[in-house]
């Protein structure tokens, strides 16, 4: 299974004005349902299955991560 990784360089910012910054990645597949959105139950009395939204994606299939970087003096 291949896997998408994405890097984000941090460096301190050359101001003391700069607050952190709020990086988001999109388009993550849920590892919980892997991607489908959704996990089929029983079959129904006309032989169909009903389709539950996952509990983590809520149905989307794709998650999406918010990294903040705040940065503070080392001696804290």
């Amino acid at each position: 299974m291949s896997e998408n990784k994405q890097l984000i360089e941090i460096k301190p910012p050359k101001s003391p004005y700069i607050k952190g910054k709020v990086h988001t990645i999109r388009g993550i597949p849920c590892a919980y349902c892997n991607g489908n959105g959704y996990f089929t139950s029983e079959q129904t009395i006309h032989n169909e299955h009903e389709k539950n939204p996952c509990p983590v994606c809520k149905g989307a299939g794709k998650m999406q991560a918010k990294v903040v970087v705040g940065w503070l003096p080392d001696n804290v």
